[in-house]
């Protein structure tokens, strides 16, 4: 816009609202400058007027409530009036910020969003001067939005969020903070989110050490019911005194840590502010996760005891966590007994083991034994339970439990642990088992036989050969995959289960032969997934009368077509409603007799390149859904053709009709 434009434009007094954009002028408009006649602006956008260096006085605009600054490429400072609003964004040169009235402006601030100012050192309102119009307690009372993104060099010298009026927060690349966000007030992430999430790590990550009140403004957070830590490296402490402002905390996530509360962490500043705290850290803490973090036992132990409404446990690829200790067990007394022995001939090394042990040991309060419902630990390699009590009976309120075994997971127990014996809670609902690498037999025990398992998962244990179910007579699902060792000795002892409605078999080769007793033993199964068609037999599918949803998953075969006795056995599941046929790769001709199945809905061919076309006889007239995902063009274009207003076709998940 040329000089001359602008200058002739003498806007009304009374304009409210001005935006100026790729002017090219070095100087603001004299109606803008020396003459100020929009003396009734309430707001101003600047954008792009790359040549200026000195702003107007905003002063002279006594009705300013938001000022927005973008792209002025040479301006170096920049003086605000009491305002609402304020916007400084890719500014390169701008140095210094600061306010006609820093006590007015800290009152009336609504909203403030400072980006991509790489130069900007100060700015008079986050100073922490002892002669400043503003005290701590009444700092931007407020404010609602504060966005503060990359500004290397800004010094905020006060903790945040700023006060308790915030809805949103978010801060990154800002020199002190890691990165920072808040949304609506009761979600907050901390740390390198994007490392996490595989892109770029935040460097101001890596400075944050203690997270304290120096930090974490925890008092204006009252209200916050989730927090994520993410990869801060050389975080090695937080503050209990400051967690217990968190009086709404319910869930508490720390990931990538690795030198977290790790076991040479100095214990002195941990302990004074945990003396300080005089309640529960976590005083509504229901759901804590730690996955790969360098935490010692002892302090999660320390944790565990200040968070007494805690339900749900998580820990994953926490290799310095060593032994679970229950409070009914007397395995730590015994250990330093025997190691404080009178002939014990090499006292020093003995406390060095017991002070490694000590570091290690996991200690479970009294009442979290009887609180938590969900329970998993994954890839903790050091971890072991002491078998020899059944140990896990002990969680008498344990819903959910989801293991993946690391050779040591069990290796301390009696001959219930030879003989693959499980004493679970008679609580337990749900069991997820994978990596299970230290027995060939598994038996699911429970106390006086009272089982309420209705979910059970076995996975990814190529080594279990004997899966033994006789007190699982409550299951509702039943997965194994990739137990290519199981064999038919998963039947011994089996109770019919009557309410078995879903069952998933794959990878599992000796496990097709013994599946045909499945359907007399389970009346009700709805829901089959199967990656082996042998198992379609006429004696197994004559029984199954409330079969609803089949999957075929046939990715590890060869197999071109079903038998003549498969496909005569597929057709007997008169109240089947769903059929799938997934990864069949070398699949080449679906069965014919699709069109004899009276109840079928939905049928879905999910990458099967090879099959080119539908069956001959057509499919059946009560098919109301036909799903093609990435399949052969010819069997693209024949289902197209099929769509009506009565069966609805999607191809490569858009519907066609």
């Amino acid at each position: 816009m040329a000089r001359e434009v602008i200058e002739g434009l003498e806007p009304h007094t009374d304009l409210k609202h001005l935006q100026i954009s790729r002017y090219n002028g070095t100087t603001s408009p004299t109606w803008l400058a020396k003459n100020i006649s929009v003396t009734s602006l309430q707001t101003l956008h600047l954008d792009d007027c790359g040549g200026w260096r000195i702003l107007p006085s905003m002063g002279s605009l006594p009705f300013l409530t938001k000022l927005k600054l973008s792209n002025m490429w040479e301006v170096t400072e920049v003086l605000v009036p009491s305002l609402e609003e304020l916007i400084l964004l890719n500014m390169p040169k701008l140095v210094r910020c600061s306010s006609t009235s820093v006590g007015a402006l800290n009152s009336s601030l609504r909203g403030l969003q400072i980006e991509d100012c790489e130069a900007l050192k100060e700015f008079d309102l986050f100073e922490n001067d002892d002669n400043s119009e503003i005290t701590q307690g009444s700092w931007l009372p407020g404010l609602r939005t504060l966005i503060l993104k990359y500004c290397p060099h800004l010094e905020v010298l006060k903790p945040l969020p700023p006060s308790t009026t915030f809805s949103k927060l978010l801060i990154r690349a800002v020199s002190r903070f890691p990165y920072m966000e808040v949304s609506s007030g009761e979600k907050l992430k901390i740390g390198n989110i994007d490392e996490y999430m595989g892109y770029d790590i935040d460097e101001s990550c890596d400075e944050l050490r203690i997270l304290d009140d120096k930090t974490l403004a925890f008092h204006n957070l009252r209200n916050l019911k989730s927090m994520a830590i993410y990869g801060c490296r050389n975080l090695r402490s937080f503050s209990f005194k400051g967690f217990s402002h968190l009086v709404s905390l319910s869930s508490l996530e720390m990931t990538e840590c690795e030198q977290l509360l790790s076991s040479d962490v100095t214990p002195e500043y941990t302990l004074e502010d945990v003396t300080a705290v005089n309640c529960n850290a976590f005083p509504s803490l229901k759901s804590l996760s730690i996955e790969s973090c360098g935490i010692a036992g002892k302090w999660l132990s320390l944790m565990l005891q200040h968070a007494p409404y805690l339900e749900e446990l998580s820990i994953d690829g926490c290799t310095h966590i060593t032994t679970v200790l229950l409070p009914m067990e007397e395995e730590e007394n015994s250990l330093l007994t025997t190691v404080l022995s009178p002939g014990n001939p090499d006292e020093a090394l003995n406390w060095l083991l017991y002070d490694l042990y000590r570091n290690g040991l996991l200690h479970i309060p009294s009442n979290l034994v009887s609180s938590l419902k969900n329970m998993t630990i994954y890839e903790c390699p050091l971890l072991s339970f002491n078998w020899v009590n059944g140990c896990l009976s002990g969680f008498t309120s344990l819903e959910k439990l989801s293991i993946a075994d690391y050779h040591n997971l069990f290796s301390s127990g009696g001959d219930d642990l030879t003989n693959g014996r499980w004493l679970l809670p008679t609580s337990l609902q749900e069991l997820n088992i994978e990596l299970f690498c230290c027995q060939e037999t598994l038996q699911l025990c429970f106390p006086r036989d009272i089982t309420s398992l209705k979910k059970l998962n076995v996975c990814d244990s190529p080594g279990l050969q004997s899966l033994q179910l006789h007190s699982c007579t409550a299951l509702e699902e039943l997965k194994i995959f990739g137990c290519g060792s199981l064999t038919v000795t998963v039947l011994e002892g089996i109770q019919p289960l009557g309410s078995l409605g879903r069952l998933n078999v794959s990878d599992c080769p000796g496990l097709p032969p013994c599946l045909e007793s499945f359907s007399t033993l389970c009346p009700r199964l709805e829901r089959l997934c199967i990656d082996d068609p042998s198992v379609l037999t006429t004696s197994f599918c004559k029984h199954l009368t409330s079969m609803i949803h089949l999957s075929l998953q046939l990715d590890f075969l060869t197999v071109t077509r079903l038998t003549d006795e498969q496909e005569q056995a597929l057709v007997l599941l008169k109240s089947l409603q769903k059929l799938e046929f997934i990864w069949c790769s070398a699949l080449v001709d679906l069965p014919e007799g699709l069109h004899t199945l009276p109840s079928l809905k939905r049928l879905e061919i999910n990458q099967c390149g090879r099959i080119t076309r539908l069956p001959e006889a057509g499919l059946p007239h009560s098919l109301e859904e036909l799903e093609i995902r990435s399949c052969s063009q010819e069997l693209d274009d024949e289902c197209r053709r099929l769509a009506t207003s009565k069966l609805k076709v999607k191809i490569d998940w858009t519907y066609v009709n």
